[in-house]
Formats: structure tokens, C-alpha cells, sequence
């Protein structure tokens, strides 16, 4: 099932954006640590960003830097200030862009593009440090209108699409931060004079596929040292994105508003097709499926995040409302982020993160979510293997220790507002016990009692008036204002309503009943009579026969 549930909210696009996409990135890499969003629009302008988390926000940011701008024409734009980029302006006059690719690794903590000029030429820059260069540029004998850069084993290659309908396979050498050269290195003729819209590759045990998408069906290339050996078509139904999800393993949308699950097979030099079946889609509230068909399709490195491109088609009377594109982002349900970590075959972590965040945001709560992380066979060798198993050992142990620490936060609190609830309790007794007491006597004519008596349904009264929840507090506290009643009743003859308290550090009026001022100063108060007790008495209350007590603060109501 091909679910948005997890990811509630879609990010739209009102822009003419024609391509866009994420660089690679390494987590533990401190100059490639953000990945670099290249935005291509329909101008020919290509934008790069800086993808950045803002802590105050808890979001992820665009943000321009100093170098990262705009490449258009002959000139870089930094901040109003044009910089000529060094041989970009010898490529051609009128410089526009019209498609572009990533490589698809960091080389020596370097990032490369490929981009694809109007005129059929492939310019080829590094970033390095925030900086873009420009390399060179490859002239191409044909009209290109597509480009993919893959890697297969540690060899770089460029594959590009041209308006006749084939293919052009380029070979890239690139030593440290540059790239020595690139030159064709195979052309695949088409049949039909008809380009290519994008190409998937596979390669396993020596097997190479390409899967390519032309005139809205799919087409397959099976490649012996990139020599053509069969070709598959399959004719689709307005097929708009295809990729990877597993070993030979596909995923496949149209626009039609449908995902199809494909897996293709090799059999004496052809490829067979052995399963073709609809994926099942659960839309959240914000995407009504019915009136969007999917207009494109990009997977994650780890093949668990899938984003699609959601392109509005409701009409009235044959017009279509004018409505902005929709990037929603999915998941596959039978898909485990921790399988994706356990089967990582080149032992890479940072190609992987977005693979650790599924497994912290899909599981946060539950221990049980990283078991097969934690017992993960192992040896203890110099090798990249054992390096690769420390590192999913500190996922769980981080894992583990956000959430203890989370759980024991919780359960502190809980315990804490129970502690404060029993004592409260407690001091409200105390203080029905002293007026008891106090209304036993048939005389009462000291003044310092009456003003105790006095603060002392005050407070009862204030606790009275807080809201209570949690049994069986509540319940105490329907019982206490019962009794709160006839004590009431009972100190009404002896007019204590009159007796007016003022506060030690302003001499304004205490509030009727509270036991604090309108400056709501903090005072400090007897924990048996309520009364205030002045600083130079050394915390010793007068109503009390002299008695030293505890000092006891009463918090603002």
C-alpha cells in the first residue's frame, strides 16, 4: 500500500518549477552536512538553495548562501553582485538551462552537476566548500533533451536522451575534486523518433536494465558491456514515473492516479516480467485523490520515502481550474525502515539517514520497533562491517535513551503534581482542624486568632476553587466544600468578615478572600494559622505561643 498517512501535510508549488531535486548529502560530513535543493523552472533559471533546520522553528528552511545563487546565462547573481563564472561565459551568449542531473555520491567531499544547456551541451560544476565552479562542457552531436548520471561498481556514467529517440551512454573519470574528462562511450539507436521523459537503471551479478519511459509506455534494455542484446516494451497506460524499490523491483505511476508494482527477471538474455499488480493508495485529508493524477514520481536513496507530484485535473463544463501542483510525500506500508538499514549492502550510513529518521519517527515509542537493529549478528574486526553495526548500536542506544528520558520526565511529573496534591490535601486538614478547634472555645478575643480563623477559610477557600481532576482528590474536594459551608455558617456571629489583613511589604489591603495583595507579592505564612510572619521575627509565629516553625510559602493564586 502506497500510504501518505504519516506525512498529514503536502507542500505546494505555485511556481512554474520544471524540475527540482535533492543533492546527496552525508550526515557526518560537516561541509556537505545540508543537502542543496537545485530548482530548474520553465525559464531556464537553475536555482540552488540550501536546505537548512532552523531550531527556533523546528523547520526546514530554503535559504540562499553567499555562493549558492542562481545559474542563468553567463553570470553568477550573489546578493545584486555579478560574478563571471570562470569559463561559463565562453559555453554561449544566451545561456539557459533545460534539464540537469546529481551525481549521485559525494566524491572526496565534493558534489557534482551535469546540466543540459539549449543548445545540446553538457556543463559539468562541482561544489566544494559552498562554492559552484564550473568545470567544462561536452559538446554533444545531437539534440539532447534528457540526462541521468549513474554509478555502476566505481565507474560514473551519463546517460542522455535524444529528440531521435536513442540513447547516448557518456563515460566520467573523475580523480579527487574534478573531472578529468567525459566522452561517449556507447549510442543506442530508437526505433521510433520519439525522446525519452526518464530512465531507471539496474545492475545486479553482472546484469544491466535500463527501463525507460517513451510516449507514456515503458521500455526495456537489457545491456551486455552496454551493448544491446533484447529489448521489452510494455505498453502502459500514460505512464508518468517510475522507479527503483528493490532488486529488480519497481514502482510505477500514471496519470491516471495509479501505482503499479512491477518485477522484471532475466531469462537467456530477455527479460521476462513476472508480476504486474496495483498498489492500493490511502490519500490524507488534505489530497482528495479523485481529482489529482499523478504527474511524476522520486524515491529517497533508501527507497522509502516516495514523493509524487500531484496535478490537479477538476473541470467544469470543459475548463479546468487553475490549481497549484501538489507534492505529496508517501510510504510503503510493507516496507521496514530497519530492513532497509540491515540489508544496506555497502555498509554506507549516510546514504541511509533518511532511513534512520523513518525508524525514529515511526517508532519513537516503541523499544520493540529496533529490535532487528539490536540483534544484528556481528564480528569484531578493522572492517567497514563492524563500524556499520556500531553505528546502528548508537541508533538504538540514542533511541532508548530519548525515550527513557521522556517516560521518566512523564512519570517524574506525574509523581511530583501527586506529591503536591496529597500535601495540599493534608494542609487543608490541618486547617479544618484548627478551626474546629478554635469555634470549640466559647470565647474567642484576641484579634491575631480571629485574622488566623479568617486566613485560614481563605486558603481552605482557594483550594476549593482549583480545578481538580485526578481521583481521589477530587472527591476530597466535593467533600471539603460541604464542610467549608457550616464552618462558614458557624464564624459568620463572630464577624470576621471585617477584620482586614494588610500586606508586610506594601501595606496595600489583602484581597478579599486571598491571601495575597493587588500586587500579589509572595508571603511568607505559618503553616499552622495561616498568618503572615514578619522578617525580624526569625520565622517564628506569634499566634502559635512563640513556637519556631518551618517557613511556609504561599505561591501566588
Amino acid at each position: 500500500m502506497l500510504s501518505s498517512d504519516l506525512f498529514p501535510h503536502c507542500i505546494q508549488y505555485h511556481a512554474q518549477v520544471f524540475k527540482c531535486l535533492l543533492s546527496p548529502y552525508n550526515r557526518f560530513d560537516e561541509n556537505n552536512k545540508e543537502p542543496v535543493i537545485a530548482s530548474l523552472n520553465s525559464h531556464g533559471s537553475l536555482e540552488l538553495l540550501n536546505l537548512k533546520y532552523d531550531e527556533d522553528s523546528k523547520k526546514y528552511i530554503l535559504a540562499s548562501s553567499e555562493e549558492l545563487c542562481k545559474l542563468r546565462m553567463d553570470s553568477l547573481t550573489l546578493n545584486n553582485e555579478i560574478k563571471s563564472l570562470n569559463g561559463l561565459n565562453e559555453v554561449v551568449r544566451d545561456f539557459t538551462f533545460t534539464y540537469f542531473d546529481w551525481c549521485p555520491e559525494i566524491m572526496n567531499g565534493t558534489r557534482f552537476l551535469a546540466a543540459l544547456d539549449k543548445n545540446s551541451n553538457i556543463n559539468l560544476f562541482n561544489i566544494q566548500n559552498g562554492k559552484v565552479n564550473f568545470l567544462f562542457d561536452v559538446k554533444m552531436n545531437a539534440r539532447i533533451t534528457y540526462i541521468k548520471w549513474i554509478i555502476v561498481k566505481t565507474q560514473h556514467y551519463l546517460i542522455t536522451s535524444c529528440s531521435k529517440g536513442g540513447l547516448i551512454i557518456s563515460t566520467v573519470e573523475i580523480e579527487n575534486d574534478k573531472i578529468l574528462k567525459c566522452e561517449v562511450h556507447r549510442n543506442i539507436p530508437g526505433k521510433l523518433r520519439i525522446s525519452i521523459s526518464n530512465v531507471q537503471h539496474v545492475y545486479s551479478h553482472e546484469k544491466f536494465i535500463l527501463l525507460c519511459i517513451k510516449a507514456h509506455s515503458i521500455e526495456m534494455f537489457f545491456l551486455d558491456d552496454f551493448e544491446v542484446t533484447s529489448i521489452t516494451k510494455y505498453i502502459g497506460l500514460s505512464v508518468t514515473g517510475i522507479c527503483e524499490i528493490g532488486n529488480f523491483e519497481f514502482l510505477i505511476t500514471t496519470l491516471d492516479n495509479k501505482a503499479f508494482y512491477m518485477k522484471i527477471n532475466v531469462e537467456n538474455d530477455k527479460i521476462i516480467i513476472e508480476k504486474y499488480l496495483e498498489v492500493k493508495q490511502t490519500s490524507n485529508s488534505e489530497v482528495h485523490s479523485s481529482s489529482f493524477g499523478i504527474y511524476g514520481l522520486a524515491a529517497s536513496n533508501n527507497k522509502v520515502l516516495f514523493f509524487t507530484a500531484l496535478y490537479p485535473r477538476i473541470a467544469y463544463d470543459h475548463l479546468v481550474l487553475k490549481q497549484p501542483l501538489v507534492l505529496s510525500v508517501n510510504t510503503l506500508s510493507n516496507r521496514s525502515p530497519q530492513e532497509m538499514l540491515i540489508i544496506n549492502k555497502s555498509r554506507n550510513l549516510s546514504r541511509f539517514y533518511d532511513c534512520i529518521e523513518a525508524v525514529r519517527f515511526v517508532g519513537g515509542l516503541k523499544l520493540d520497533y529496533l529490535s532487528m537493529l539490536e540483534n544484528r549478528d556481528y564480528e569484531i574486526a578493522l572492517n567497514d562491517e563492524f563500524l556499520y553495526y556500531l553505528k546502528l548500536q548508537l541508533i538504538v542506544v540514542r533511541s532508548k535513551l530519548w525515550y527513557y528520558q521522556t517516560r521518566s520526565s512523564i512519570i517524574y511529573s506525574i509523581i511530583i503534581d501527586t506529591e503536591r496534591s496529597i500535601k495540599k490535601i493534608i494542609d487543608v486538614l490541618r486547617a479544618f482542624h484548627l478551626l474546629n478547634s478554635l469555634l470549640s472555645k466559647k470565647k474567642i478575643s484576641s484579634e491575631e486568632t480571629k485574622l488566623s480563623m479568617q486566613c485560614l477559610i481563605n486558603f481552605i477557600d482557594i483550594y476549593l476553587k482549583e480545578e481538580i481532576k485526578k481521583e481521589p482528590f477530587k472527591a476530597a474536594q466535593e467533600t471539603f466544600r460541604n464542610d467549608l459551608e457550616n464552618l462558614q455558617q458557624k464564624c459568620n456571629s463572630l464577624k470576621l468578615s471585617k477584620l482586614v489583613e494588610s500586606c508586610l511589604y506594601c501595606s496595600q489591603p489583602i484581597l478579599e478572600n486571598q491571601l495575597t495583595c493587588t500586587s500579589n507579592h509572595i508571603l511568607n505564612r505559618c503553616a499552622i494559622t495561616k498568618l503572615q510572619i514578619p522578617f525580624e521575627m526569625n520565622n517564628i509565629c506569634l499566634a502559635c505561643d512563640c513556637v519556631v516553625i518551618e517557613k511556609s510559602t504561599i505561591d501566588k493564586n
